[in-house]
């Protein structure tokens, strides 16, 4: 069950945007979704439906070969890596990049897709939020090519990418620079499948929190809310139903489990 409860948890960074687009008599329930002064012609809120389709996308090729081994996934990370490769790239190149992210260019231009993934990261890095997320770009190069000063402008207007050249031969491993902290935590059985179960540390808090019982899905929805307006979204399938969900797995879902969200 773990690969499902990662792969939303990570894509929640692409539901955010849209999040603030519920209607306003669910803005009191759902307070950490909504801002009253969000701008609903922001240029990042045309990323949203390719972004989420391509976030579950994404899930369900990974989850074909990873049999009983869990995914942890980053959609933001890799849909923002590859937008910014496709502006080095031209015709097919581009059109297959950009069509491989979800994103339709009848729908949406070129210039749109940069301008709201650059919007859409300063809005996440915003010093102002309540809640501290970071999320950086770099770009590493080998260092026997020369890009063109063109492209590195883009990638550093955009994305906000720093540009180091480095020699890819080098295979060292990289450690952590600060170990995590597994403090307040205990363990629990954590179940890979129905005939396993391991042993792993647990973090653990009670509280009220916004769910929502999906009887049709067969599965439990809840936010787990950071202080400000972002939010996490974990799907507990019932026993058996695993497949089931998966496979339901769109944007119309998520946004109908947001829009359903009650606090409890």
């Amino acid at each position: 069950m773990a690969n499902l409860y990662v792969a939303l948890l990570l894509a929640g960074l692409h539901t955010f945007a849209y999040c603030h687009r519920v209607p306003a008599h669910h803005e009191r329930e759902n307070e950490h979704h909504i801002s009253a002064k969000h701008d609903h012609n922001a240029p990042y809120l045309k990323l949203v439906p390719g972004n989420v389709d391509f976030a579950f996308k994404f899930y369900r090729a990974a989850a074909e070969g990873a049999g009983r081994n869990n995914i942890f996934f980053s959609p933001l990370s890799i849909s923002t890596a590859f937008s910014m490769l496709s502006l080095g790239a031209k015709s097919d190149t581009l059109r297959q990049l950009l069509s491989g992210l979800g994103f339709n260019q009848t729908d949406i231009t070129e210039h749109e897709i940069h301008e709201g993934f650059h919007h859409l990261l300063r809005k996440l890095n915003s010093p102002d939020a309540e809640h501290e997320l970071n999320i950086g770009n770099a770009l590493f190069i080998d260092e026997k090519l020369k890009p063109l000063k063109k492209f590195l402008d883009e990638t550093k207007h955009f994305y906000m990418s720093d540009v180091s050249h480095v020699n890819l031969e080098v295979d060292r491993l990289a450690y952590w620079r600060n170990p995590f902290n597994y403090e307040a935590t205990r363990e629990g059985d954590f179940f890979v499948d129905k005939h396993t179960a391991v042993r792993v540390p647990m973090m653990n808090r009670d509280g009220f929190f916004s769910s929502y019982r999906d009887t049709d899905l067969s599965c439990q929805v809840v936010q787990l809310p950071y202080k400000g307006s972002a939010s996490a979204l974990f799907i507990l399938p019932d026993p058996g139903k695993m497949k089931q969900v998966e496979d339901a797995l769109n944007k119309d879902v998520l946004f109908k489990w947001l829009h359903s969200l009650r606090r409890r």
